[in-house]
């Protein structure tokens, strides 16, 4: 209800108001997270921009460890929705979070989530083709490596792995 009533607007706002201020901004990105927990929600979300300001926070503050953790698990909450997995394809979230995932390769979180965004992206079968055709696999093959000792990192790097080839 607070999605509907404009509160994702707001916070879209806050991150195109004050994008050089990277704290402020993760907690600005989580708190989309924790509003898309609806479909309607998470095609709401993207109507108001929610992609754009993740995608231009993780270009802005390539080295800030928690502005990519907020943006991955944002950017796979959104790729549940059918819809929306072709248009996080289409414009360029697979790049920033693989680029998250090769700038930060020991972050269990990071990896735990953008691991969980390249499932979700991989159930839509042209964006398995384009996966297949990225360093997808290459970035989830160095997780398995990095975690072989955290189970549950490893899990979601070798359902992703799966279900990209599969």
């Amino acid at each position: 209800e607070l999605v509907q009533k404009g509160a994702g607007s707001k916070v879209v706002a806050v991150c195109t108001n004050h994008p050089g201020n990277a704290r402020l901004v993760a907690k600005a990105i989580m708190a989309l997270s924790n509003m898309s927990y609806t479909s309607d929600n998470k095609l709401k979300l993207v109507e108001y921009g929610a992609v754009f300001v993740i995608l231009t926070a993780m270009a802005n503050h390539p080295s800030d460890e928690e502005v990519n953790v907020q943006g991955c698990w944002s950017l796979a909450s959104l790729a549940v929705n059918n819809k929306n997995k072709v248009s996080l394809m289409n414009l360029g979230a697979t790049d920033k979070v693989l680029a998250a995932m090769e700038k930060f390769p020991h972050s269990a979180r990071l990896n735990k989530v953008a691991c969980m965004f390249l499932y979700n992206l991989s159930l839509n079968g042209e964006n398995k083709a384009r996966l297949l055709r990225s360093n997808a696999l290459a970035r989830l093959g160095m997780v398995v490596v990095n975690f072989q000792d955290n189970a549950e990192v490893l899990s979601e790097a070798r359902d992703a792995i799966g279900k990209i080839n599969s």
